[in-house]
């Protein structure tokens, strides 16, 4: 029988972007984007604390020193358990969004090289840079802690072919382009930290970055 759960909860956002697309040159195109986001959950499960208010003084009429049923633990160490998972959740939720990255900048440009024979093909770059994403608090919820930022480069090249050259091939090819792009051209791969418990120092959660990886697709108009 499978086990699921969930919690109510509001939430409040607040934040902008700022977006600006230049071209240097008849053949440079430049791209830059910065946005800003905060956002928490407010009214953190008050459905759960008076369900909880409600089990634990049942559970609480009985021989507190035996042992829960069906397991080795007490019912003090299961009520305690249960509060410590629950108030570390809503104690985050009164410091902001948990995973939530604050500052996000993104920087693209591509370069159509204009001279013969050359001509159609493009090279071109990205950069992103994400904050410190906020992973846990203190159990006073009074100090958010955060995982690490990270960064990432991307490129690509590409050629697209002149009108003349389709019409060589077939009358009914209106336009094919071949481009090769670089994800995560640098290999940054140090683990992100996504959960640290209230003791500020245990990692609970970590992701690993995806490795750099290259595709190559076309694109082909009829």
């Amino acid at each position: 029988m499978p086990n699921s759960s969930g919690v109510v909860f509001d939430f409040v956002s607040r934040g902008y972007e700022f977006n600006v697309t230049t071209n240097p040159t008849q053949h440079w195109r430049l791209q830059a984007n910065y946005s800003y986001t905060d956002s928490h959950e407010a009214n953190f499960g008050n459905e759960i604390r008076a369900w909880m208010d409600h089990e634990i003084a049942y559970w609480q009429s009985f021989n507190r020193g035996s042992l829960v049923t069906g397991g080795t633990t007490t019912i003090d160490q299961a009520i305690a358990f249960m509060l410590q998972g629950f108030n570390t959740e809503a104690n985050l939720a009164t410091i902001g969004e948990r995973g939530l990255r604050k500052h996000k900048v993104n920087l693209f440009t591509r370069y159509d090289l204009p001279w013969e024979p050359v001509r159609g093909a493009y090279v071109g770059g990205g950069y992103l840079h994400h904050s410190k994403n906020l992973a846990g608090t203190n159990a006073a919820s009074t100090m958010g802690y955060y995982g690490n930022s990270f960064w990432r480069g991307d490129l690509l090249a590409g050629y697209k072919f002149s009108k003349s050259v389709l019409q060589r091939v077939s009358p009914l090819v209106k336009g094919l382009s071949l481009q090769l792009n670089v994800t995560n051209a640098f290999d940054q791969h140090d683990p992100l930290i996504t959960r640290i418990l209230p003791d500020g120092v245990t990692v609970f959660r970590a992701v690993v970055q995806a490795p750099r990886t290259w595709r190559l697709q076309a694109t082909l108009d009829f």
